[in-house]
């Protein structure tokens, strides 16, 4: 009996795991290569049945059974005769040899696996109880995939319950006669079917492909092991299965119908509903997946279904009560009407969409998902079941003084309760950290940015209960796992696994401290900070090249290669005289963003969101909006089209109130690439006419004007307003060239730019205004002789009468401005400045013959500009000298003006003091040396001042003179002769004895 004991063995094994799991013994289907295992235990049964044990026996009816309900369903005997003739036939009975032992046997299976055993009036009904189950059993089926049809559309991927069954039998008033323990089995069959099924509608696969073994194996390798359809129990015929598939395959969306025209040939022919026929190529150059009508369209001989969603069959749109949301699966909601409407979720709004029914009739409709926590309406109704909500926990990084660290992060919180208004919420974590919040007055609140947590180390789990007006609604766990890989640029967290790319150079670890790390040198640099977290180390780690592999005990991260992802605003906002950021515009168009990346964009899938208040207000497939630069390998230019799009979705969603922060975040199945910011300004006017000449240094009031959807801070109000007025100071800066040659030193000057700035505190936000106004502005140049050397020309504040023969004036202006030289209205001279502004007064007989005092002022216009110099006139004596007993002084100095001579000895005492009156000119006066007795042979004359007012101002300038001059007379026989003393010291002491 060995030859029957070891393939019985594992063969009723598996009949029993079938059986537990479909509780009726015919619903087992098996297929060909199963039946002809059978076929062979079922001959050895009747072999040797007498010779083998009890258990064996029981195996032996069992497989015996089994291949007389897979004969039965293959052959469809009709009666007895029929029946033992073709079933001896098939298991080797000779004709003529009694077919008791088989009948005994299947007789006494029935009763083991509670098959019905049917009498008649004298003898038992074996083929007729067989064929009566059998037949029971494919009725049960053809039950269980109408079942799965309604399961499918309605449901998706939940557990079957005996509640969802008795929502079946109201909803489409059939029966699925289930036994209770058959119910976990078949629930785990839809739902593996199910997932199949999608999978391969949204990947535009066929069951019928011509390779079924690459089709079946791509399932597997995509959604796991489990997806095998040798596990699916209750329907395991090749036949029923393409029934299915042949229903529900067809029903596609409009991306994946569009996408499955381009994949074929550009000349097949395409016919829409309601419409003709067109060439593929036109269809894809015209059709948008975004706004192409749902129905029934055919790609030449094959029709297919384009529906929202694979699962929503057209059958099912027309049974929708017109005006009334019905649930769908996966927590979907549709919505139909026969005119257009719109749905709005949170703060994006999306349009319905034409559907043409199989029968002709035209409806609109939408179908999206119930975002829990917020607010969905549909056609002005409210979705009651959007109300609850949604809110995930992450661990994140945090950067401190000291260095990294960990931190609790509750991402993307919903809280919508229209019937609590206002109320308080709070999230507290078991660390008694605390974050409260309220709703809106609609009941509603939504932070898409991060509420973070400070998370202190020594903990292995942490729990946060998120209460609503001081009552708990909902809580979270989070457990600290082993070890964590941050990267260093965006701090997200990296999860462990083996990817293909990895898209940072610069990683933070977090690992046990003493656990030994597993690295290749040769990729991998590993430094262990001097600051930890708990029990964490933290190694920063630097990729430099070759794979990444990283493993601390059972923590993997490996990345075969890198890639990486760079995102680069460039904003192209130009309106002088303001001067934006690099982060600020007025109109999103007015923005430029290019991405650089090795990443295969064509093939990858970047999600862009964009932000503001917390909120996303713009989503997009991102890689459909670039460009390919044709110069720059791994360059790419986002399309303006994208900037034109977010702009008019900010002005329908935010209206006037859309000017702020936004925030771009870049993802990558998941995984944050990059961000980048922007800040969207008002338009804002300057009523000022900076174009005017203006006097340097004079204020000139800058009116700056904006919208009052972002006021700005009015300074001399002190707060917030519309307009501001800021006040400048025009200024002149000297330039690094000389004007001319011949007059060293003097150097040009140009208007220098005036900088301030307005401010929005709202968004603390700060816009520069640079101005450069046409200023005018008048300097003195002087030069002086000092000694034998005459200096360059220096910028003096008063000009020296005296000196106005090495004097230019320097007038700057607008170009080719008229420029006038007045003293007391009187134009002295007029000429026009050159191309550069400048003007040089360098001929100044005209002031010379117009100064009359000590001060006289002279005026320079331009243009209504004034400016002044100052021409000072003092006394001034120029020599003075004795001359036969008179003193001869040579002076001069304005009228009103005088000197004072005064005669002082070696003492400096004064011995004679002589008043001399200034005549408006330069003259020469002499007065008598008079007579001094008592004093020295020598003294001084040291003049003085007085000005018109009085002043009185020292001289620094003296002569000597003799006082009481003597008549000495040297023979000149001495002099020939010689008087034994050298000429030199002859001449000293006649000298010093005068």
């Amino acid at each position: 009996m060995s030859a029957l004991q070891n393939p019985l063995s594992s063969l009723y094994k598996e009949i029993c795991s079938r059986y537990e799991y479909l509780r009726r013994f015919a619903r087992i289907e098996y297929d060909d290569e199963e039946y002809q295992q059978l076929l062979s235990c079922a001959r050895d049964t009747l072999k040797y049945y007498n010779r083998i044990g009890i258990t064996q026996q029981k195996e032996a009816r069992a497989a015996l059974l089994a291949f007389a309900c897979e004969y039965v369903r293959r052959n469809k005997p009709t009666d007895d005769n029929v029946f033992w003739k073709n079933f001896s036939s098939e298991i080797g009975i000779p004709d003529g040899i009694d077919y008791s032992l088989a009948a005994d046997l299947l007789w006494q299976s029935y009763e083991e696996y509670n098959i019905p055993q049917l009498r008649g009036s004298q003898n038992r009904l074996i083929v007729k109880s067989l064929i009566s189950e059998v037949q029971a059993s494919e009725v049960n089926l053809e039950d269980c995939i109408e079942f799965f049809y309604w399961y499918y559309y309605q449901v998706g991927h939940e557990e079957i319950t005996s509640e969802m069954l008795l929502q079946y039998e109201r909803s489409t008033k059939r029966v699925l006669n289930l036994h209770p323990k058959a119910l976990p089995g078949f629930s785990r069959d839809c739902q593996l079917l199910s997932r199949i099924v999608e999978y391969t509608t949204e990947n535009g696969l066929s069951f019928f492909s011509t390779n079924r073994d690459s089709y079946s194996q791509q399932i597997r390798e995509s959604l796991g092991e489990e997806y095998d359809f040798a596990k699916i129990h209750f329907v395991r015929n090749a036949a029923q299965l393409g029934k299915i598939f042949a229903r529900l395959e067809n029903y596609v969306t409009p991306a994946l119908f569009l996408k499955i025209i381009a994949q074929g040939s550009l000349h097949a022919h395409v016919r829409a509903p309601r419409s003709g026929t067109v060439a593929a190529y036109v269809a894809c150059k015209h059709w948008q997946a975004q706004t192409l009508s749902y129905g029934l369209y055919s790609l030449d001989q094959t029709m297919y279904r384009v529906v929202p969603q694979p699962w929503v069959s057209l059958a099912a749109i027309a049974q929708w009560p017109s005006g009334q949301i019905v649930p769908l699966r996966k927590g979907f909601v549709g919505y139909k009407r026969s005119v257009r409407f719109t749905a709005k979720s949170g703060s994006r709004t999306s349009e319905s969409r034409e559907c043409i029914l199989e029968t002709g009739k035209v409806c609109y409709i939408w179908v999206g998902g119930v975002p829990k926590g917020e607010p969905l309406w549909i056609d002005g109704k409210l979705c009651q079941a959007s109300e609850g909500v949604s809110w995930e926990i992450a661990l994140a990084m945090g950067e401190t003084e000291e260095g990294p660290t960990l931190l609790l992060r509750c991402d993307a919180l919903k809280v919508f309760f229209p019937t609590k208004p206002r109320a308080p919420l709070a999230i507290t974590t078991s660390q008694n950290h605390t974050w409260e919040g309220f709703l809106s007055s609609e009941g509603y609140l939504k932070k898409s940015r991060s509420i973070v947590f400070p998370l202190q180390p020594g903990c292995q789990s942490l729990s946060l209960t998120l209460s609503l007006d001081g009552q708990p609604l909902s809580q979270k766990l989070v457990q600290l796992q082993p070890a964590y890989l941050f990267s260093a640029r965006t701090f997200e967290h990296i999860p462990m696994g083996v990817r293909d790319e990895g898209e940072e150079r610069a990683y933070y670890l977090f690992a046990p401290v003493g656990d030994r790390l597993s690295y290749d040198e040769r990729c991998l640099e590993v430094e262990l900070l001097e600051h930890s977290w708990g029990d964490f180390a933290i190694y920063r780690i630097i990729w430099d090249e070759g794979p990444f592999r990283l493993q601390l005990g059972s923590c993997v991260w490996a990345f075969l290669r890198r890639s990486y992802f760079f995102a680069q605003m460039i904003p192209n906002t130009h309106r002088e005289p303001f001067r934006f950021s690099q982060k600020q515009i007025q109109r999103f168009s007015e923005a430029s963003l290019r991405i650089f990346t090795d990443i295969d964009v064509g093939e990858a899938s970047i999600e862009c969101q964009v932000f503001s208040r917390e909120q996303c207000i713009f989503q997009t497939d991102f890689c459909s909006h670039l460009n390919r630069s044709e110069t720059e390998p791994h360059s790419y230019t986002a399309r303006l089209q994208l900037f034109e799009d977010l702009d008019r979705v900010v002005g329908e969603l935010l209206g006037e109130e859309r000017y702020g922060h936004y925030e771009f975040f870049f993802y990558r199945d998941e995984r944050l690439l990059d961000t980048a910011t922007l800040t969207l300004l008002p338009p804002l006017k300057v009523s000022t006419d900076i174009n005017q000449l203006v006097w340097e240094q004079k204020p000139l009031p800058l009116t700056v004007s904006t919208s009052p959807s972002l006021l700005l801070w009015n300074t001399a109000q002190n707060r917030l307003h519309t307009t501001t007025t800021l006040f400048i100071y025009p200024s002149m800066k000297r330039t690094i060239a000389q004007l001319d040659a011949q007059y060293p030193g003097l150097f040009g000057f140009s208007s220098e730019e005036v900088t301030t700035s307005i401010v929005f505190p709202s968004i603390g936000a700060f816009v520069e205004i640079a101005v450069r106004p046409v200023v005018f502005g008048v300097r003195l140049y002087q030069r002086q002789q000092v000694g034998r050397r005459v200096t360059d020309y220096k910028c003096v504040e008063t000009g020296d009468y005296y000196s106005l023969q090495q004097t230019v004036v320097y007038v700057f202006t607008r170009p080719g401005a008229l420029v006038s030289l007045f003293q007391e209205g009187k134009c002295l001279q007029q000429r026009r400045a050159d191309s550069n502004g400048n003007f040089l007064l360098t001929e100044l007989n005209a002031v010379q013959q117009e100064c009359k005092s000590e001060s006289t002022r002279f005026e320079v216009s331009s243009e209504g500009q004034t400016a002044s110099f100052t021409i000072r006139w003092v006394p001034v004596v120029y020599t003075c000298h004795v001359e036969d007993g008179q003193v001869v002084v040579d002076m001069d100095g304005p009228l009103g003006s005088s000197v004072i001579v005064d005669i002082v000895d070696t003492d400096r005492t004064v011995l004679a003091s002589f008043p001399l009156s200034c005549r408006g000119e330069r003259y020469v006066t002499s007065f008598a040396l008079p007579l001094l007795k008592g004093v020295a042979s020598q003294g001084y004359i040291i003049p003085r001042y007085v000005l018109a007012d009085g002043t009185l101002i020292s001289g620094i300038k003296q002569w000597r003179i003799p006082l009481n001059p003597k008549t000495l007379t040297i023979p000149d026989t001495w002099l020939q002769a010689g008087v034994g003393f050298s000429s030199d010291e002859l001449f000293t002491s006649l000298v010093l004895d005068i």
